[in-house]
């Protein structure tokens, strides 16, 4: 296979993983500040809702591995999207939380049926001199379809209602089934053959316990905490309009989905980017280091008030954090996973232990939000805590590689 049809596969999928994502993303913004036109009765409910998805793909997701390694790529993606239809129709159709639970369970197994695709897929095609490009290219593509959830999602919810903006995205589903059939015939099995040992994953392995750890820590505070709790500190310091300048206002859930839609038009291009440079001689920890020093400085400010402007400035900041960070520990996990003879296993477990920490960040949010900023502060610790973790693991490297120099010196 050539670079270019390799790039071209990625992408492909990466459009097919976005369109599945509008309504999760529109959700993160709207449930918040809309969670009675579900029928629900509390934030907890809204926060348990945020959670479940990511919960339920703990168990699922061992099952959903054999799927895709079990069925052609075409086959999973077209299982995914109808699935994401069906949960669509749902949000559209029932109310209560009982339902929105098990809706939000079935969308679950749907993500780690795309999550999964995408990412073997990108093991599988790239090569250590382009992984992290490639790792940047699929997550920056696929995250457009959160752009477009955050931002057209919070401007339809205003307009339209949250329910009716599901009935339209669930039209949009079906605008990614002629993707599927773009997949180069050649690629749609991206996984081991039957006739390879099934290999467990290595615990004693310290790359592999890091790797799990970034992915369970970086989820929780960025896709779990962060994402879900910044309309409602946007509401709770601005009200639910948002003077934007002089004469514009603007509605908190738009403005809310317009803030963090904007990591969604750079990811594209700073994700690949972000990703090259951490192939080169620079390496993925020193970029990671100083994205997580950054991260745990600002997170406590997400709950003071200030000038919108400067609070949004904050948003923006954490944003680009977000990229770094998502995107490095994700090529950190490919790199991990090369050195195994059966991929699917850690990128199983990463998945599972990512899915973890982004569960446990909209309940445990929501839980104490009201309680003041000590869980902000906390949140700041841990990624403190990544951040000396990650230059450990750097110095330790670089002392190998001092170490192996002198002795082909001395040999």
């Amino acid at each position: 296979m050539t670079k270019k049809p390799n790039r071209s596969n990625i992408i492909f999928t990466a459009l097919i993983t976005g369109i599945c994502l509008l309504t999760d993303s529109m959700f993160y913004i709207a449930l918040p500040l809309y969670f009675k036109e579900a029928g629900l009765s509390s934030l907890i409910e809204a926060g348990v809702l945020l959670s479940v998805n990511r919960f339920i793909r703990i168990p699922l997701n061992p099952f959903a591995a054999l799927l895709v390694k079990t069925l052609k790529l075409q086959h999973a993606l077209l299982l995914a999207i109808l699935l994401t239809f069906l949960t669509n129709i749902g949000f559209f159709s029932l109310n209560g939380f009982l339902c929105w639970f098990i809706l939000r369970c079935i969308w679950g197994f749907a993500w780690a049926l795309l999550r999964l695709s995408g990412q073997l897929l990108v093991v599988q095609l790239s090569s250590e001199s382009n992984k992290g490009k490639f790792m940047g290219i699929y997550n920056g593509t696929y995250r457009l379809g959160s752009l477009a959830g955050m931002i057209f999602g919070g401007l339809l919810c205003y307009q339209i209602g949250m329910k009716l903006t599901c009935l339209v995205f669930a039209a949009a589903c079906l605008l990614s089934v002629p993707l599927v059939f773009l997949l180069t015939p050649a690629l749609l099995r991206p996984r081991e053959e039957k006739s390879e040992k099934i290999e467990k994953v290595d615990f004693s392995k310290r790359t592999i316990r890091l790797s799990l750890l970034r992915g369970l820590i970086a989820a929780f505070l960025l896709q779990g905490v962060f994402a879900s709790t910044v309309s409602y500190y946007l509401t709770r310091h601005y009200g639910m309009h948002v003077s934007i300048a002089d004469g514009f206002i603007l509605a908190s859930g738009a403005a809310s989905g317009l803030l963090l839609g904007l990591r969604w038009t750079w990811e594209p291009f700073l994700a690949p980017f972000i990703g090259h440079v951490s192939d080169g001689v620079l390496g993925r920890h020193p970029l990671l280091f100083i994205a997580l020093l950054m991260t745990g400085c600002l997170f406590p400010l997400i709950n003071c008030q200030l000038p919108f402007f400067i609070w949004a400035s904050i948003i923006v900041l954490l944003l680009i954090c977000s990229t770094i960070i998502t995107t490095l520990t994700d090529v950190l996990v490919s790199d991990a996973a090369s050195a195994m003879k059966q991929k699917t296993a850690i990128i199983t477990k990463y998945s599972m232990a990512a899915d973890l920490g982004a569960a446990l960040g909209p309940l445990s949010a929501f839980l104490v939000i009201e309680k003041g900023t000590t869980f902000l502060y906390f949140c700041s610790g841990l990624s403190l805590f990544l951040a000396w973790v990650s230059n450990k693991e750097y110095r330790k490297s670089e002392g190998d590689r001092e170490y192996m120099r002198k002795e082909e010196q001395t040999a």
